[in-house]
């Protein structure tokens, strides 16, 4: 029969399930693991020398699976670029003139 108790003590965590782990245990680790999974990935950063067209940025994230969106910060607008995805942690931003100190940024979403 199925006793219906209060569960005490949760907190998410992650990990592998093992047979050695309770069963409190092993949903916290379910848990933690379901929350991994389903957290999104995100990059941005700010680019711009009023110099450069060209900016080669490092994001990390490990997959090339990303929306990219280039806004001008000032004014929040969608800013007409070229993205290049060189790796699955290297994307290069390419522009027809070179922006100021920081003026634009970069959003990557997966």
């Amino acid at each position: 029969p199925v006793i219906a108790k209060v569960l005490t003590g949760f907190t998410s965590g992650a990990g592998s399930v093992s047979a050695a782990d309770s069963i409190l245990t092993a949903i916290q680790k379910l848990d933690g693991n379901i929350a991994a999974i389903s957290a999104p990935l995100k990059y941005s950063a700010t680019f711009g020398d009023g110099v450069a067209t060209n900016f080669v940025l490092t994001h990390s994230l490990g997959t090339v699976q990303l929306i990219p969106c280039v806004i001008k910060v000032s004014t929040g607008a969608v800013v007409e670029t070229e993205v290049i995805f060189n790796s699955t942690s290297q994307v290069t931003i390419n522009t027809t003139v070179a922006p100021t100190s920081n003026e634009y940024r970069i959003t990557l979403l997966g």
